[in-house]
């Protein structure tokens, strides 16, 4: 049955009511809307918007029009409810992770597989307590005290992250965004 006026909490708005939604981070934005009409609505506001704001689109390349679009390096499938990373980013994490185990590598390229985990732990819903301990290098009696130059010593809590790490990522193919 509906839910009647008297039902309904004051000041809720229902989620399924939004012709639209827009989401941004930093120059990379993304829209949903609910019809083809509704579409070309909101590209033109966009088109608009942006122009007004003497701003710079994305390149054409970089642009989508459909039921799924690459945002901030993952891949959205709206009509699915998934989030899934591409198989290059999984396999650069694993790379990187394996040659930071076996060798002594630089601050700078330890400093970009921090980063990129910290992308992936967001994708794949885990807790900040995966990242425990792998920013030891990034403090002052680390690595980056040498700058981008400097050499990265694992340290066992560091090992123990980083296999953790490796078995994760074999299971971080995506998640469900229902």
């Amino acid at each position: 049955a509906p839910a009647e006026p008297s039902d309904i909490p004051p000041g809720y708005t229902c989620a399924q009511l939004r012709l639209y939604q827009g989401l941004g981070y930093t120059d990379d934005i993304i829209y949903q809307c609910v019809t083809p009409s509704v579409c070309v609505q909101l590209t033109k506001t966009h088109v608009k918007v942006f122009r007004d704001l003497n701003m710079l689109m994305a390149r054409p390349d970089k642009r989508s029009l459909g039921s799924w679009t690459t945002w901030l390096g993952v891949l959205l499938f709206a009509g699915l409810g998934l989030v899934v990373v591409p198989g290059h980013k999984l396999l650069r994490a694993r790379e990187q992770i394996i040659t930071t185990l076996d060798t002594v590598i630089e601050f700078a390229d330890y400093r970009s597989l921090c980063g990129l985990l910290e992308h992936l732990r967001a994708v794949v819903l885990r807790g900040r307590n995966i990242m425990h301990g792998l920013y030891h290098p990034h403090g002052p009696t680390g690595a980056s005290v040498e700058g981008p130059n400097g050499l990265v010593h694992v340290t066992d809590l560091m090992h123990k992250q980083l296999e953790r790490w490796l078995v994760l990522l074999s299971q971080a193919g995506g998640v469900s965004s229902k």
